[in-house]
């Protein structure tokens, strides 16, 4: 006889803490010659699961996940192995961080008061400027309020007009601020030298003057070639006229050091050494002479650039303003602008979180490195609204939502330390234009390609596919619309392959291999078919999705039930096609995860109860395979 043990250890839930073990004991005789190997390994290899994840978890990488809960499975493989699970649900602080970095954002006091400094304008455009100053105060407001709120709680454009123009402009804005110290301190610099009665040093200071206003002339005007049009005749008059006088000035300061070089030359032959220069007259050529000469105009210089400087910031901001009359009329009311606000700082932080996932798990994958350096990350976000009632409205929040994420970027930048407030991401630039920047610990950041080292941006390409599956969605395909859901799934596709073609395009090994187009014609043609509850363009949507290294987003009205299906579903469909889950526990596995696994605990915190909201009539109508078990809902 042998004596064969096995040492399980017991943990929490949560899978983080040992709590004690527990020793099993059996009596195999020698002759037995089956081989158990697996049934003993198990105990080990799910102590090897439980400490690579708990590892990874722990890294200072991982700060987009919270209080995270934790179900463990075992279910058996096709080829009758045991399969062990792990099931992992965590909150994400940035749902509150990131909104709170928008709220910043969005709170533009400054270019407010920029655009009060404009100065006298028409009658037209001075009640278009307060209707922008009053639209902007009252978005203001309300997101002061909410910033300190949370803060307690945390201890478009008209028709000649365009966002490149506004950004432009502001560019302008900010090179103005910073040229014209350069020119006086130039113009300093020539007053200086001149004490020193050096004709050499002071044409190098000279030209050093003249390239530099040179440089601020082609800054300021020529940025402003493409923007002439939208200024009135009166402001393009005034600014070449600032700009004429800047440079009839220069020319007399010019003309000045020429005279004063002359007399020096001429000095210098007459007396034929250096000492008569210095008892010659000291009214012609003494250094107080070259100073008291040039002052007044450097003075003129200094007041002409001024003036130069001061009219072309206001022209841009007259832009800018224009923008901002434009983005009023485009937006419509505060409120619509507010509620656009608040559904993208809910995207914000979902795609953040997703981001900063896929990329920790990718940082040893070249070539998904490359992949966001040539064509961004792939967003993709799965509806389950219905296209009646209230949910409509939800779902053309959704559309603009996700169209608006289009314009986001990520960077790539190197944490100061590893605390966890260094390794939180943050939010810069302006709506329309922001960027978030994600820090990586020095050892993961210097394994990064170099373009991703230097700033390069990473963009995204959101999109959204949404299926509805529950009653509402019934009487919506029997007597209402559906052309909201059509369009948008419609649009998505055409996104998602486009982003396909150029993968295959920049990167045609992996764009073969991990976009097949038998996919890609799959969801074609189910999308053709106009099927009723055609979940299988979810399906079909998520597993391109994740070939091409994507970020998945599940969500429906709160996230909690008809989501729960859809995350469980998934799940099990990954373990399936990826994990050789047989057939047989495929529907059993199904079921113990949405009876006993993650998803119960989210409903447990949202509503109190492990029970998802549905009943019994209503689940008549959802696809079968979106149906909880027997007392898991009520």
């Amino acid at each position: 006889l042998r004596l064969l043990s096995v040492c399980l250890r017991c943990r929490t839930m949560d899978g983080v803490n040992e709590v004690g073990d527990v020793t099993v004991s059996r009596l195999q005789l020698e002759e037995e010659t089956e081989d158990k190997s697996a049934e003993n390994k198990s105990a080990v290899l799910c102590d090897a699961l439980h400490g690579s994840v708990q590892d990874k978890e722990n890294s200072p990488m991982m700060r987009a996940g919270e209080a995270p809960v934790c179900k463990l499975y075992r279910f058996q493989t096709e080829d009758h192995r045991w399969l062990l699970v792990r099931e992992q649900m965590s909150e994400t602080p940035l749902s509150f961080s990131l909104p709170k970095q928008l709220l910043s954002s969005l709170i533009l006091l400054l270019r407010v008061a920029e655009v009060n400094a404009l100065g006298d304008l028409s009658p037209h455009w001075d009640g278009l400027r307060h209707d922008a100053v009053a639209h902007s105060h009252q978005l203001i407001g309300g997101y002061q309020q909410m910033q300190a709120e949370l803060q307690r709680l945390s201890t478009a454009s008209s028709a000649p007009f365009s966002r490149d123009e506004s950004c432009r402009a502001k560019r302008l804005l900010a090179a103005a601020s910073q040229l014209q110290p350069l020119i006086f301190g130039l113009a300093e610099q020539l007053l200086s030298v001149s004490m020193e009665v050096d004709p050499n040093r002071l044409q190098d200071v000279l030209d050093g003057l003249r390239e530099q206003v040179r440089e601020t002339h082609t800054q300021l005007t020529g940025r402003q070639t493409n923007l002439t049009r939208c200024f009135p005749p009166c402001r393009r008059r005034c600014s070449s006229r600032t700009w004429a006088n800047v440079g009839k000035s220069l020319d007399c300061i010019t003309a000045m050091v020429e005279r004063l070089q002359e007399r020096q030359r001429h000095l210098q032959e007459s007396t034929g050494d250096t000492t008569s220069q210095h008892t010659a007259s000291p009214s012609s050529f003494s250094s107080s002479s070259w100073q008291e000469q040039l002052l007044p105009l450097v003075v003129t210089l200094r007041d002409c650039v001024r003036e130069a400087v001061t009219t072309a910031r206001a022209a841009m901001t007259f832009v800018v303003l224009q923008g901002a009359v434009a983005a009023t009329v485009a937006q419509g009311p505060t409120q619509i602008v507010q509620r656009r606000h608040a559904v993208f700082s809910q995207g914000l932080s979902a795609i953040v979180c997703g981001f900063m996932l896929k990329l920790f798990g990718g940082l040893e994958d070249p070539e998904f490195l490359q992949q966001l350096l040539c064509v961004g990350i792939l967003a993709q976000f799965e509806g389950l609204l219905s296209t009646y009632g209230e949910e409509v409205g939800m779902l053309e929040d959704m559309e603009v939502g996700v169209a608006d994420l289009s314009s986001l970027a990520f960077a790539v930048t190197e944490a100061q330390t590893e605390r966890p407030d260094d390794l939180q991401p943050t939010l810069t630039g302006a709506w329309g234009g922001f960027v978030v920047e994600v820090p990586l610990p020095s050892e993961s950041f210097r394994s990064l390609p170099e373009e991703l080292k230097a700033g390069r941006l990473i963009r995204v390409e959101p999109v959204l596919f949404n299926i509805g599956i529950n009653q509402h969605q019934s009487l919506a395909e029997r007597f209402g619309d559906s052309s909201l859901q059509e369009r948008v799934n419609q649009q998505s596709c055409e996104r998602l392959k486009a982003y396909c073609n150029k993968l295959r395009e920049k990167l045609p090994n992996m764009g073969e291999t991990e976009t097949p187009p038998d996919l890609l014609s799959s969801l074609d043609r189910s999308m053709e078919s106009k099927k009723r509850k055609n979940v299988e363009v979810l399906w079909l949507a998520a597993s391109v999705c994740r070939k091409v290294n994507g970020v998945r987003l599940t969500s429906c009205k709160s996230a909690k039930d008809r989501t729960a299906m859809s995350v469980t579903l998934e799940q099990c469909s990954i373990l399936r096609e990826q994990h050789t889950l047989s057939q047989q526990q495929f529907s059993s596995a199904l079921d113990n995860m949405r009876r006993y696994g993650c998803r119960t605990e989210n409903v447990q915190k949202n509503i109190g109860t492990r029970k998802f909201a549905f009943s019994s009539v209503q689940l008549l109508t959802f696809p079968k395979l979106y149906r909880p078990p027997d007392g898991s809902y009520g």
